[in-house]
């Protein structure tokens, strides 16, 4: 027969659960690498992997100025993004395979409550999407037609 715990010993095994996630999610490493776009110099985490590139920027609070997040996909195609769980405002440029860009669109936040979460679709096949702050491409004056290069440290 199961033991019955009672309502302090479930708070206090919950609170422990939510701190170690909590260490989990804080104590996440994260790696960057240096973009070269147009004169500028931009730190981006690189996702390449199907899981990274599902969690994107989702539940991050913010992003450092002149950060981004880089995703990389295996060939060019039509890509998808939305904003689902993602609480910070964000423009994304697409890239085709010889890494220059494409399109810039910005995004909104989005209700966690809402059903039908707004898909934002590349026009053409594109390989690499860039996701900075909201703005970034257009204060920075990145044009259509821009590459970008990695840059040693």
């Amino acid at each position: 027969m199961g033991r019955v715990l009672s309502k302090r010993a479930y708070v206090n095994i919950s609170l422990l659960l939510a701190l170690s996630l909590s260490a989990v999610a804080f104590g996440e490493k994260r790696e960057y690498k240096i973009l070269s776009l147009q004169g500028r110099k931009i730190k981006v985490e690189v996702s390449e992997t199907p899981k990274a590139r599902a969690q994107g920027l989702m539940h991050r609070k913010s992003l450092d100025k002149n950060t981004g997040m880089l995703f990389v996909f295996p060939r060019p195609q039509r890509l998808s993004f939305w904003m689902k769980n993602t609480h910070i405002p964000l423009s994304i440029a697409f890239f085709d395979q010889d890494q220059r860009m494409l399109e810039v669109m910005d995004m909104k936040v989005e209700s966690i409550l809402r059903k039908d979460v707004r898909n934002y679709v590349s026009s053409s096949p594109a390989q690499y999407a860039l996701e900075m702050n909201q703005g970034w491409f257009k204060k920075n004056k990145i044009k259509k037609g821009s590459r970008f290069r990695w840059h040693s440290k």
